[in-house]
């Protein structure tokens, strides 16, 4: 049984979820609900528990400000809100998931799955003692959400190939040979996938390593990605990538 707290300002929202997860959820239990990031705050230290559902705004703090009450939360979250803006953000706190009201059963079924999934992860390592490879000290969630033009896009980590600056934008390259152009400059997504193998190997491109399939020798050189593009390699960059490929 894994244990959970709602924190949302408008009681229909938490009435709604209750009744999803008591539904669909039979092994989250719902331990308390609050309507402010204080009430929260209090909630969650009273009752430590493994899941919390969090709404961004609310009156007297935000569900951000209500996380930096803690200098390492141990707890997952799950993003309820109607705000669609803060979802990089979100992510950048290791959110296991970002939903926009008004919710589906699946969205929540399937967010409440994958912190389940989490939290028997880290008590399979902290269980068997072992210290984390490197990937698996990271936030343990596998996608991220990118503002796109009409809307937010939703994306697996392991099927983006390489990210192509464009001016203050971003173009996203995909396996399945889509292209997303992100509201985003490019240095902002490079320290958030960087734990997940990707290198900026020049100023303008970020690639997976996983998708390399060639590097050809010169002053810097260049790869080739598995999706037929070449992307130079800056000089500077050349033994930090190197160095990246051959761990």
């Amino acid at each position: 049984m894994f244990t959970a707290i709602i924190i949302d300002d408008e009681p229909k929202s938490i009435s709604s979820l209750k009744f999803v997860l008591e539904k669909n959820c039979h092994q989250v239990k719902v331990l308390e609900t609050a309507r402010s990031s204080d009430e929260g705050y209090e909630k969650i230290k009273q009752h430590n528990p493994d899941i919390v559902f969090l709404d961004v705004e609310m009156p007297y703090g935000s569900g951000f400000d209500l996380l930096n009450k803690f200098l390492d939360h141990q707890f997952e979250i799950i993003f309820v809100t109607a705000y669609e803006n803060f979802a990089v953000k979100a992510f950048k706190v290791n959110a296991v998931d970002y939903i926009l009201k008004p919710f589906t059963e699946d969205d929540i079924v399937n967010a409440v799955k994958k912190a389940c999934e989490r939290i028997q992860e880290k008590k399979l390592i902290h269980s068997n003692g072992n210290v984390p490879h490197r990937k698996a000290s990271i936030p343990f969630s596998k996608r991220i959400a990118v503002p796109a033009f009409d809307g937010l896009a939703f994306l697996n980590i392991e099927d983006i190939v390489r990210c192509e600056a464009s001016e203050n934008y971003t173009n996203f390259y995909l396996k399945d040979k889509k292209k997303i152009l992100v509201c985003k400059p490019l240095a902002d997504y490079e320290e958030m996938l960087e734990p997940f193998d990707f290198h900026r190997v020049h100023q303008s491109h970020l690639i997976n390593l996983a998708y390399v399939s060639k590097y050809v020798k010169g002053r810097g050189g260049y790869v080739v990605m598995q999706d037929g593009a070449t992307v130079d390699v800056a000089a500077r960059k050349k033994m930090e990538f190197l160095d990246g490929i051959f761990k």
